[in-house]
């Protein structure tokens, strides 16, 4: 998905930072999106950006972290703070395992998608991910600072065991949609 190229970093006074390149002007915060626009002209975008947020547990996906202005900027995602159901909170992240089989996020796009047809590409994405992969994404972010390695397991687990139920969280989390047994 369309995101700018994230790192870690730390400030001089040594506080961890998840850092990326600014996009569109740079004197201001990108206008919200929205939403029945980003989905009239990127439908198969929009459902992987839904697609994404179920499979990370992101209920937080509303105008203001989107960016996509027709013609000068491209779809991009971004402020993924309340992902694996912890609402911005690390204290809730024990919580996770509970979250398994919860019904997808239904954020700002949702309610413009007309088909689920675009879900079967990034089901089929989504649940390609290599456990391997997403096992050195987690140690990069331990290695950073920014998970402990517990926090990195229970992450870690959560993915790879979401993958087997995203068709169903979509399914449920997105059931007005139609075409599903195309799915």
């Amino acid at each position: 998905l369309p995101a700018p190229a994230p790192a870690f970093t730390r400030s001089s006074d040594g506080r961890l930072w998840f850092v990326c390149l600014q996009f569109g002007d740079l004197k201001q915060l990108p206008a919200p999106v929205v939403p029945p626009q980003l989905v009239a002209d990127h439908p198969d975008l929009a459902a992987g950006i839904v697609a994404f947020d179920a499979w990370v547990a992101n209920a937080d996906r509303h105008p203001q972290n989107l960016a996509y202005v027709p013609g000068k900027v491209p779809p991009v995602i971004f402020d993924h703070g309340h992902a694996f159901a912890a609402g911005g909170s690390r204290a809730k992240l024990t919580q996770l395992p509970s979250h398994l089989v919860d019904p997808a996020p239904t954020g700002c796009l949702v309610p413009h998608l007309s088909t689920a047809k675009p879900f079967g590409l990034w089901l089929s994405v989504l649940t390609g991910v290599p456990s391997a992969s997403i096992q050195r994404i987690a140690e990069e972010a331990v290695s950073a600072g920014a998970l402990r390695a517990d926090e990195a397991h229970l992450i870690h687990d959560y993915l790879v065991k979401r993958q087997s139920h995203l068709s169903a969280a979509l399914r449920a989390g997105c059931s007005a949609l139609t075409d599903w047994g195309i799915v």
